[in-house]
Parts: C-alpha cells; structure tokens; sequence
C-alpha cells in the first residue's frame, strides 16, 4: 500500500486483540536527495523518521524510515508462530520483533496486502508502557489453607518417625535388662 490514513500510536496501540490485532512495522526506508527533505512540510514528514548523512559539513542525503500500520486480523489463525506472537507484538513498534525471526521474501511481499497506513511519528511516545492484553493474565489461584496443612504434615512426620523409633529403642533396652 502506498500512502494511506495516517494513524496515532495511541489509536494503533488499541487494537490488542485476537479479533482486532494491528501492528506497527518499519515498512520503507528510502533514501532522499537533500532538496526533497528541505522542501518537505512538516506535516508530510510526520510518518517519517529522518537521518541524515553527512560527508564533511555537506549533507548529500537523508534517509527516510516509515513506521507502517498492518491490520493482521486476517491472518491471525494463518500464521505459522500462532496468534500469540502477533499479539505479543501489538502497541509498541514491532520492526524487531518482525526481524529477529528472519521472515522470507514471500512473507515480506504478504505484508503489503495487509498495511493500512502509517504512524504520525510525534505521536510516539518517548517511553512506551506495555499493558498486558486481558488474555495474557494469568488467573491466581485460591489460597486455601489446605496446603498449609500438607506441608506442616511433611515436615513433622519425619520428627514423628524418629521419635517412635527412639521410644521403641529404648522400650526394647528395657526389656532386655
């Protein structure tokens, strides 16, 4: 997809779930000639993130990274790692988690149908705090105080044992004298 909607991080980091999942992923980086990035507004460059190569005091280029937008919804039963590694990867940017596990070029050419814009760069934040999706927490269990129960069991029959022992001990060394 070339273009698209222009989406927040906040409004991306929403979609967390198994039935609405989107993930943000470094999709092009390209490189610009000077006058192009000089001649930009702001406002077309807030889906870029921007670095410049210097030679010297001339900049001769820029390269240009966009953070895009994938709604993978559509391929959440589909994909080979299982849903639980896409939505781990939900509401923070997801470039290298996608990288680590080294996809193929056809896995790559797949990710085109699925971009449906790209991420305003000023609305990221300068740190993320990751909120755990409502599936991933885990349920604690009851406390009961049965198991207290098992464990001071555990511990004094051994004590139990010896004792016994020692009183059939010395009831026997009696016996014998």
């Amino acid at each position: 997809m070339e273009g698209g909607k222009l989406y927040t991080f906040e409004e991306v980091r929403k979609h967390n779930e198994l039935n609405d999942c989107w993930l943000i992923i470094s999709g092009k980086v390209t490189l610009l000639p000077s006058p192009y990035l000089h001649g930009c507004s702001s406002a077309s460059m807030r889906s870029r993130a921007s670095f410049d190569i210097k030679v010297s005091e001339t900049m001769i280029s820029s390269y240009c990274c966009f953070l895009q937008v994938y709604d993978v919804t559509p391929f959440m039963e589909e994909h080979p790692g299982g849903d639980d590694v896409l939505l781990a990867s939900t509401g923070k940017d997801a470039t290298t988690d996608y990288e680590d596990i080294g996809h193929s070029d056809s896995a790559t050419e797949m990710m085109r149908q699925y971009c449906i814009g790209d991420v305003d760069m000023a609305s990221i934040p300068a740190k993320v705090t990751y909120a755990i999706p409502k599936e991933e927490i885990p349920n604690k269990a009851p406390t009961s105080t049965t198991g207290s129960w098992t464990t001071l069991l555990q511990l004094t029959a051994p004590l139990l044992l010896l004792a016994l022992l020692f009183v059939l001990q010395s009831f026997a060394k009696a016996k014998t004298e």
